[in-house]
């Protein structure tokens, strides 16, 4: 009769509670950045009802870092959120991992806007349309890709597309309304 031993690892705990950071939770910095987008949104919603207009700046609604748990005012990457208002319209936009704004990689949030969508999980008639769209406006035949998309609660979709080819320029976003007509309502650099 054999006795196997095992090995045992004993490891100490760290002294005081386990406190999880925004980098644990969420290691992706689009993923951390559209947490506070969304944040930043309940926020001039919540400023809406409280008041009945929209904020000035973003100044009017984010509450200052040190009196607040995390700092809104900034993307992952440390930039400004941009906020822009017209009428009872809003946009915030992170200029994303580039620090460029209105490029492929911005990340925005307006009114009525859902949570982001990678490309695959978007409807298949949205994704056409989209890319359509782009390849008339642009004249470009050269292949696109839908990178992701957001649900528009009244208007049906923003589907953002982007060069197959990461090292050329161009793309766009492409609003996809609920009868499948599409419009290109931005276009990259």
């Amino acid at each position: 009769m054999t006795t196997v031993e095992r090995d045992t690892v004993r490891t100490k705990a760290p002294p005081g509670p386990i406190v999880d950071t925004e980098e644990a939770i969420w290691p992706d910095p689009r993923d951390r950045t559209y947490v506070r987008l969304d944040m930043l949104r309940n926020l001039v919603r919540a400023h809406v009802a409280e008041r009945g207009a929209l904020p000035a700046s973003l100044e009017d609604f984010v509450p200052p870092p040190e009196a607040a748990e995390r700092d809104l005012s900034h993307d992952a990457w440390g930039r400004a959120i941009a906020y822009a208002r017209s009428g009872v319209e809003y946009e915030l936009r992170s200029a994303g991992a580039d620090g460029v704004a209105r490029t492929a990689d911005d990340l925005l949030v307006t009114r009525g806007r859902g949570a982001p969508m990678r490309g695959s999980a978007l409807p298949r008639e949205a994704v056409s349309a989209a890319l359509r769209a782009m390849r008339e406006a642009t004249g470009d035949t050269a292949a696109l890709r839908v990178e992701e998309g957001v649900q528009d609660d009244d208007e049906g979709w923003i589907v953002t597309v982007v060069p197959a080819e990461p090292r050329r320029g161009g793309g766009g976003r492409v609003r996809v309304g609920r009868d499948r007509r599409a419009e290109v309502v931005e276009r990259f650099q």
